[in-house]
Formats: C-alpha cells, sequence, structure tokens
C-alpha cells in the first residue's frame, strides 16, 4: 500500500513591491482641509431655522399621531384655548345643573312688597288724560309710554324700609276677620251706618279723582284739648269711605301732604292711577292704616303731581295754611279741566279764605268739616295718629335724622 503525501496548496499570495508599501506613519496621516469661510450670523440664523423647518416636516412626514401632527401644525395656543372651552363648558354644566327648578328667577333694583299690576301710568304731557273704555276683565292699562308720568317725582322719594302696621293697622285685620275678610276692610265696616263721606259732594260722576290731603303734625294730637286731636283719624276713614263709593270704571288716586308729598301705596309708590275694584280698594285700606303725620305742611310736590295726572276731579283736605306759597301759585294757575273741591278743617279766615280761593279758581266749593261720628270711633278706641318731627323709619322723608332742639 503506497502513501501518498498530502498536496500542499499552490502560493497564490501576491508580493507586494517594498518601494510601493507605505508604512504605518503614511497610512496614520490625517487629511487637510481647506479653512472655510467664517458665516455671517444672520445668514446662520436663516440656515438653522431652515434646517428646523425641515427637520419637523420631515418628522411630520413620517407620521405620529394625528392630534401630534396637528399641534405641530398649529403651535400650543390652539391646545389651551380647546381645554378653556372644555372647562368653561363643564362648569357651565355642573352649574345649571345646581339652580332649584322651584320658580323663575326675578332681579329687581329695588325692594318691592307688593304687586303692582293692578296700577296705571299716565302720560307726562299737559293734554287731557284719555280713558279707554274699560275692559272688566283686565284692570290695568298698559301702555309703556305712560310709565314716566309720576317716576321723575316718585323717584325723588328715597327708599326706606318697609312700613310696620300700626295699631291702626292692627284695627284693619280685626275688623276683617270680623267680617270674614270682606273686601274693603277697615271702609266697609266704617260706612255700616250708612254714612256718606265727607268728600261726597254730590256733582257729576268723575272718571279720574285725586285726594290731596293734609297729614301735618297739626291734623293729630295726644290729648282732647288740643285742636288737632282726631282730625287726622276722621279725614283717613272719610276718605276710605270715598274710595269705597266708588265703581270698578273709575279711576283714583291719592296724595298726602306735608314735609313733603307721599303717592299712593308710598313707600311702593304707585307710578299712576289705580282702577277702583274691589282688590284696590282693600289695598287702599291696609295703606291707609300705615299713614302718619309729619312736620309741615308743604303741598307744592303734591301739587305738581296733581297736575301731571289731570284728574276731571280734586278733593283738597287740610287744617291750615300751606307754608310753601304753593296754594296761591295754584290760583294763578289753576289745573286745566279739573274741578276742585275744597274741605277745611275747622280754618281761621285767612286759611279758609285761600282754600276758598282755590276751588273758585277750579269751579269748585269751599266746605268747612269737623269731626265725624266714624273718625271718633277709631281714635276712641285706638288713639292719635303718630306724629313725626324727625325722620321715621318709613315717614318723614325731608325730616332731620335728629332733633336740632338743644
Amino acid at each position: 500500500m503506497s502513501s501518498s503525501s498530502p498536496t500542499l496548496p499552490s502560493d497564490t499570495t501576491q508580493r507586494v513591491d517594498p518601494k510601493q508599501a507605505k508604512s504605518p506613519v503614511e497610512k496614520a496621516k490625517p487629511t487637510r482641509t481647506p479653512p472655510s469661510k467664517k458665516m455671517p450670523p444672520q445668514k446662520k440664523r436663516v440656515q438653522q431655522a431652515e434646517a428646523n423647518q425641515a427637520d419637523e416636516e420631515e418628522e411630520f412626514e413620517e407620521g405620529g399621531t394625528f392630534f401630534e401632527r396637528i399641534r405641530m401644525l398649529s403651535g400650543a395656543w390652539l391646545f389651551s384655548m380647546i381645554f378653556h372651552l372644555v372647562l368653561l363648558l363643564v362648569l357651565g354644566l355642573y352649574t345649571l345643573s345646581h339652580i332649584s327648578d322651584d320658580g323663575p328667577i326675578f332681579l329687581t333694583a329695588g325692594e318691592p312688597s307688593e304687586n303692582f299690576d293692578d296700577m296705571i301710568d299716565v302720560p307726562l304731557d299737559m293734554t287731557a288724560l284719555e280713558v279707554e273704555e274699560f275692559d272688566p276683565s283686565s284692570e290695568l292699562l298698559d301702555d309703556p309710554e305712560d310709565s314716566q308720568l309720576l317716576s321723575e317725582v316718585a323717584a325723588e322719594l328715597p327708599a326706606v324700609e318697609a312700613a310696620k302696621l300700626s295699631d291702626f293697622g292692627e284695627l284693619s285685620n280685626e275688623l276683617e276677620t270680623e267680617l270674614g275678610g270682606s273686601v274693603a276692610g277697615l271702609s266697609e265696616a266704617l260706612m255700616s251706618g250708612g254714612k256718606p263721606s265727607l268728600f261726597t259732594n254730590g256733582g257729576p260722576k268723575a272718571k279720574t279723582v285725586v285726594y290731596v290731603v293734609d297729614n301735618s303734625n297739626s291734623m293729630t294730637a295726644k290729648k282732647p284739648a288740643h285742636r288737632g286731636y282726631g282730625r287726622m283719624e276722621t279725614a283717613l276713614v272719610e276718605l276710605a269711605k270715598s274710595v269705597n263709593s266708588l265703581d270698578e270704571s273709575q279711576k283714583f288716586y291719592v296724595i298726602f301732604y306735608s314735609d313733603t308729598a307721599y303717592g299712593t301705596f308710598f313707600p311702593d309708590t304707585a307710578g299712576g292711577y289705580v282702577y277702583a275694584t274691589d282688590k284696590n280698594k282693600k289695598r287702599l285700606g291696609n295703606w291707609l292704616n300705615t299713614v302718619e303725620c309729619c312736620l309741615f305742611t308743604k303741598a307744592s310736590k303734591a301739587f305738581e303731581m296733581t297736575r301731571q295726572l289731570s284728574p276731571e276731579l280734586i278733593y283738597l283736605l287740610g287744617d291750615g295754611a300751606i307754608n310753601d306759597g304753593s296754594d296761591k301759585r295754584l290760583v294763578q294757575n289753576p289745573i286745566k279741566g279739573a274741578r276742585l273741591e275744597a274741605l277745611g278743617m275747622n280754618l281761621n279766615g285767612k286759611a279758609a279764605d285761600r282754600f276758598k280761593a282755590i276751588a273758585k279758581a277750579h269751579g269748585g266749593k269751599y266746605r268747612d268739616v269737623n269731626l265725624t261720628e266714624d273718625g271718633r270711633k277709631v281714635l276712641k278706641q285706638f288713639g292719635p295718629r303718630k306724629a313725626n318731627s324727625i325722620r321715621g323709619s318709613v315717614w318723614g322723608v325731608k325730616l332731620p335724622l335728629v332733633s336740632k332742639k338743644k
């Protein structure tokens, strides 16, 4: 058996010429680059911005969520706006869900305690008042242009707290209970004897009636020996009886004068005439129970309000001379289209002459009146009206807060 020696591979290694081979030092030798020119800062910033924009566009094209793409396009302001809108919507829904459903919400600029649905406004011009046909289904005339008639005068009366019923007011409540909640309350109870009111004159029926009544301190007194004892009680009772005798087609307005003028339902003063409905008669009776007397006898504002109302009939009742000169001015410039009946509570000669002159200037008459049986009845049971020499809680709005006497 013959053995064969292994075959060696042929030498295929390429031989390199030692002259052509590079030394290690030459291989590691770095290549020099020519120095670049210095770039201006402005051009550098522009190139950097273009590079950043290119990077963002490349990132947008490569993918990502929808919101990430929107964020790239619009910036952070859009997300801030959307976030705050969503927050406001959530807060609004939460607030609405906690509002009570007990009833409607009313916003007011004052503190009304009565419903004014039964009141009528009167225009400001000096022309005769046009009375619409009375509709039994509606007690009021609803004309938005009439709202300014007495608003300027009533606005001068300062806001005061709600009136509290005096002893006289308690009489109305007791009588209403005894009469089973009668419509006219005190007025109807005192008219049970069938005697007509002092204000009744037997003249033609007037569609609009204004009562101007003195409520100065001289109209009341604590002692029977004083000349003013019982006058205010008589005036209030006779006024209630007169209004109670009006029918629903007639309208009325009441103004008291002393330190200033007090319109119907003061301090919630009516802006104009009130229809003589049962509801309004009852409300008037309750309001008359709160009337108090005040210092001074100034009728200027009361006559101004009366002139604005342009009534067909005026009743003027007082017990002394008006001390602001307005009675003389009224004689010189009478209220057109109005007949005035003057009633004096035991006036002396000069004061009576002034009242007579007012009545004559308006085609009316003067009558001297005194306490009535119904007035004495109220006075005996509940005492005289309160007299204010300083500002009270409701009445005497033009009086000083404290007495000037030392």
